[in-house]
């Protein structure tokens, strides 16, 4: 039996591969991901160098010192895609052979150079220089009416629209070469964090790349953003007061800053998280304080029945996760909330207004006034349906998925799958799942490969 483009990743315990799976299920590729213990890659290992299933028995029994039963896992394996039958020809490796990748002619030698130093260096002083110029010459008053550039609220809506539609591409495109850069496949898409709209590059394996590289990769959209900003900056300062250029400037000036100020909502997984993720090394932060914030819940509902309270999930984390994970959890909770008012008080009135004006406009009978209030539904409404249509289909990923018969492995119902495969053995299987899947004492090791195994 021979393992297929399989990639072999050892982690110490404790050492965080921050933002490995935040975003993994959304990603739309063949990729397969599983997590397993130390003694799983001895056994692999034997396999690999042409043992047969006994001989892989003893010689894992030999240096682990505990009877494994090896077929079960190696049955396991097959069910997942890691095994091909001798004669058949392997799958191609990572990111030749996976599909849904996005842009995938980009070579890592077209970009690797915007992430060295002196480019690094260069952006930074450029986006200082422009923002310094644009405030000592009084332009720079990022005031809200600088967000209409006309009289006319559809004009001003076609305008953001444009503005924020190449900012994200722009966004997006640069987190995907941060990730090509550091050789990650990544894919683009829509996704929803909370209630809103949003796109996202998700780069899963970017827990393989350098600290450095992961860094790069969370805040290219953002430095991006800064770009297009002190671009419109300066624009505006040497544009006369008054004239449309201007104004035009200074309403992509103000969306844009808005843009990045929107990152730093990171009691979402916004990028800003991320960087605080990765500073805390924290493997996935969002989602064990989200569990925490339901485990507290789960006790105030035990008290209230007076039933026995569930176990503490941040117990099972290594310790150094522990205290930044309940702290984020209070900060997840009230941002949110705070958000979901916000949005509540001010947006929606908003939204209301805009639709009843819009509205009015296309029941005027005016030439101007009707495309005027046409183009504000057709936008605004499209957004809304595509919005709708991505909450329910997240709420369709997130139903419970059926765990299958096998011992020891966990499906996820998503586009990548994430699966934790252990020995079918009475007294191990489950031990050594538990390690592999909380950092346990084993080794983390994870198993990666793309091909069509991951159905």
């Amino acid at each position: 039996m021979l393992v297929t483009a399989l990639f072999v990743v050892g982690e110490a315990e404790g050492e965080a591969g921050a933002g490995a799976a935040q975003d993994a299920e959304a990603v739309a590729c063949e990729l397969l991901v599983v997590d397993v213990p130390e003694v799983a890659v001895t056994v692999l290992r034997a396999l690999a160098e042409g043992n047969t299933l006994g001989q892989t028995a003893l010689f894992a029994e030999q240096v682990h010192g505990e009877q494994l039963d090896v077929r079960t896992f190696v049955q396991e394996l097959s069910e997942l895609g890691f095994i091909r039958i001798p004669g058949q020809a392997a799958d191609e490796q990572l990111g030749s052979k996976a599909t849904g990748l996005s842009l995938r002619w980009l070579a890592p030698s077209q970009v690797s150079w915007a992430f060295r130093a002196p480019t690094v260096a260069a952006i930074g002083a450029f986006i200082l220089f422009a923002f310094g110029l644009a405030a000592a010459q009084g332009r720079l008053s990022l005031r809200y009416s600088d967000y209409f550039v006309s009289g006319y609220p559809g004009v001003s809506l076609g305008w953001s629209f444009s503005v924020v539609t190449l900012a994200i591409m722009l966004h997006e495109f640069w987190h995907l070469a941060a990730a090509r850069s550091a050789g990650v496949p990544a894919r683009i898409s829509l996704s929803t964090r909370l209630i809103f709209l949003t796109a996202q590059t998700a780069a899963p394996l970017m827990w393989l790349a350098q600290r450095k590289q992961r860094f790069c990769f969370y805040l290219a959209g953002m430095t991006c953003d800064l770009v297009l900003a002190a671009v419109s900056a300066l624009v505006a300062a040497e544009c006369r007061s008054g004239t449309w250029p201007a104004a035009i400037a200074s309403s992509a000036t103000l969306i844009l800053l808005l843009g990045v100020a929107s990152q730093f909502a990171f009691c979402l997984r916004t990028d800003v998280y991320l960087v605080i993720q990765e500073l805390l090394r924290c493997r996935n932060l969002f989602e064990d304080a989200r569990g925490y914030a339901r485990y507290r819940v789960g006790r105030v509902r035990a008290r209230i029945r007076g039933t026995c309270p569930p176990a503490n999930p941040t117990l099972e984390l290594p310790e150094h996760e522990r205290r930044p994970v309940r702290a984020y959890a209070a900060v997840m909770v009230a941002g949110s909330a705070g958000l979901l008012a916000l949005t509540a008080v001010y947006a929606l009135p908003i939204s209301i207004a805009l639709y009843v004006r819009a509205a009015a406009g296309v029941l005027s009978g005016q030439p101007w006034r009707f495309a005027d209030g046409l183009a504000t539904l057709v936008f605004e409404g499209g957004t809304q349906l595509l919005l709708i249509s991505l909450l329910l289909r997240r709420w369709r990923q997130r139903a419970p998925a059926d765990p299958g018969p096998q011992l020891g492995v966990r499906r996820y119902r998503s586009d990548v799958r994430a699966h934790q495969a252990g020995f079918s053995h009475p007294k191990l299987g489950e031990e050594m799942t538990a390690a592999a899947s909380t950092g346990g004492p084993a080794t983390r090791v994870r198993l990666v490969h793309a091909g069509k195994g991951a159905k």
